[in-house]
This record gives C-alpha cells, sequence and structure tokens, in this order.
C-alpha cells in the first residue's frame, strides 16, 4: 500500500506530483520530485516551480532512487531553501526534515499513519 498525505493540507496548499523544480541559479538545475506542495495562489497551467513557490517536497524511495533521494536531494533542495522535505519509504518509515538554517534537521521518523509538520497526515 501507498503512503501518501491525504488529510490535513491547509487550503492554500495544493499537492502537484511531478511538476519540474528548476533552481535557476547559475547553471539551471532541474528535479521533478514525486510530490511538490506550493501556495493554491501560484497553481496554473505551468508545468514548472520555483523553489521559492515550494512549501515542501515529497519523494517516494524507489530501488534506483534511494541514494539521490536521501543524499543529493536533501542537499539540494536545502540548499534552494524548501522548507520541508518528506522522503516516503514504502518499505520502511516515513522521514520528515525541516530545514534549520542553512541544512534539513530530522523530526521524526514515522511508522504508519501520522501528521506531518506542514499539516497533512500520511496514512498506509
Amino acid at each position: 500500500m501507498c503512503r501518501q498525505p491525504r488529510d490535513g493540507l491547509a487550503p492554500d496548499l495544493t499537492a502537484l506530483p511531478e511538476v519540474e523544480l528548476v533552481d535557476g541559479a547559475g547553471p539551471a538545475t532541474v528535479r521533478v520530485p514525486d510530490v511538490l506542495v506550493v501556495p493554491t495562489s501560484i497553481v496554473d497551467d505551468r508545468a514548472r516551480a520555483r523553489p521559492e513557490d515550494v512549501v515542501a517536497v515529497v519523494e517516494v524511495l524507489s530501488t534506483g532512487s534511494r541514494r539521490i533521494d536521501r543524499v543529493a536531494k536533501l542537499a539540494e533542495y536545502a540548499e534552494v531553501g524548501i522548507a520541508h522535505y518528506v522522503i516516503l519509504d514504502l518499505d520502511g518509515p516515513t522521514t520528515e526534515f525541516v530545514l534549520g538554517g542553512a541544512s534539513y534537521r530530522l523530526v521524526a521518523e514515522h511508522h504508519g499513519p501520522a501528521a506531518l509538520a506542514f499539516g497533512p497526515t500520511i496514512t498506509q
């Protein structure tokens, strides 16, 4: 079963699947997270988001993405200032990070249903 953010997302926030996240500082870096949480007010028909518009990123681990999601993206998303980063491991805990200064700090490892710091509840 898939864990997903379901209940509790504030009405002024929207979860968008597979939208390009573009960091235009220096050579542009493009990532396509599994889910971006953004203010509803910026949602339109564009397929890209800027880091300053993103409240949270949610990544679902797969065999081929474990190192990228846990190391590379953790550093990249912190560097561009995304406040919340959640890693959903379908075979383990959901790991939640909150930006503290220039890096993320681990907030919790959730086993089963749990409320995330930015509002929604992860259920199985």
